[in-house]
């Protein structure tokens, strides 16, 4: 027996010591710093001026000194971004419950129910267990992308998988019932479809991807430019047909629960010239100056592994992705670190280019391999 668990770990000890990383490093940065005594992420001592979100949870945001009485079930309802929190509950207990955009991301509020019900806990901690596992399962597949696809060593692949779990994105949304955590499993597995040019899970992944957040509606143009030749007029009439679909989703969920295609920012429908609160921040020094450190903020030093962009096709091809992805964020969404998120299949490897080429961090430790 023991010699059979010996032989087990030795033909994957790489892929056990990688997950024991990672799951180490999901509790000490995400975990621990939200539920600890310490208490250390993201409290926000103010009261929310929310209405709407007053009516279900009236102590939202309202506390005054030490959080005593707080505990992992109610702890989001201190955090900066509880409003969101709130929304994703409500939708958790019936969709379409909540106000534009939150309604229209349907897929992990089901996912949360079921967890729920099936394992008889929470709303709120079925989030958290929803969460783990999207980033535990991400960090994995990310690595593997590495591996199989962008043909990085084992050893990179796994710095990359870390530079992934520690992302702001990921340590602050992954204890509270946010979206964020899933639509990053969702977004790997979209990018690994998409360099595959596997049409079934490519389809799967976006279909699924715009019921998740609308900013991953940029999986067609992916899907487009990845499978684009003009040679065989139906093989570009097929492939551009397979694009379509995450958007006709995307119509068909707004269309569905009441709304409009068109609505931006909390209902705002641009079409019939209404103007999103959020765009004031284009016209004053401290909003441009908010925007130009949030998109940094996103990444940090990591962008600069943009100037490796020519450095592979892959990267080439798809690098109208980054601008296209800030624009939209920048003028749709009043978070910015977060949406951002979806972009580490693209900014990470570029990154991680640089080791690529130093043969002496490439080479292959004996233990990781």
């Amino acid at each position: 027996m023991i010699k059979k668990i010996k032989a087990y770990f030795h033909r994957n000890k790489y892929w056990i010591l990688v997950s024991i990383t990672y799951l180490t490093l999901i509790y000490s940065t995400g975990l621990h710093y939200a539920f600890g005594k310490e208490r250390t992420i993201d409290l926000a001592y103010f009261v929310w001026e929310e209405e709407e979100l007053a009516k279900h949870y009236p102590d939202l945001g309202s506390l005054v000194g030490e959080p005593l009485d707080y505990n992992w079930r109610n702890i989001w309802k201190l955090s900066s971004f509880c409003w969101d929190c709130g929304y994703y509950l409500l939708q958790s207990e019936e969709i379409g419950t909540a106000i534009p955009p939150y309604k229209y991301r349907v897929l992990p509020p089901v996912i949360v129910k079921i967890i729920s019900t099936v394992l008889q806990i929470s709303k709120e901690m079925s989030f958290v267990i929803m969460n783990i596992a999207a980033v535990f399962l991400t960090a994995l597949l990310f690595n593997l992308f590495l591996i199989k696809d962008l043909k990085f060593s084992k050893i990179i692949a796994f710095i990359g998988g870390i530079l992934f779990v520690t992302m702001v994105s990921v340590t602050r949304t992954l204890p509270f019932p946010m979206l964020d955590p899933i639509s990053y499993l969702v977004t790997i597995l979209i990018f690994i479809a998409v360099i595959r040019k596997n049409p079934y899970l490519f389809l799967f992944t976006a279909i699924t991807g715009v019921m998740t957040k609308e900013i991953l509606a940029i999986s067609a143009l992916m899907w487009f430019i990845e499978t684009f030749q003009l040679k065989n007029k139906i093989t570009l009439l097929k492939n551009t047909a397979i694009a379509a679909v995450p958007i006709i989703i995307f119509v068909v969920v707004r269309v569905s629960l009441g709304g409009s295609a068109f609505e931006v920012e909390y209902g705002h429908n641009i079409l019939r010239g209404e103007f999103p609160e959020l765009w004031n921040r284009f016209f004053n020094i401290k909003g441009l100056i908010y925007i130009i450190s949030m998109v940094f903020l996103s990444f940090s030093f990591l962008w600069s592994g943009l100037i490796n962009i020519n450095k592979d096709q892959f990267f080439k091809r798809h690098a109208i992705i980054i601008p296209l992805v800030i624009i939209a964020t920048v003028l749709f969404s009043w978070r910015i670190t977060r949406p951002l998120g979806i972009l580490f299949p693209l900014v990470i490897p570029m990154f991680l280019t640089f080791f690529k080429e130093s043969k002496k961090i490439d080479s292959k430790p004996e233990y990781l391999t």
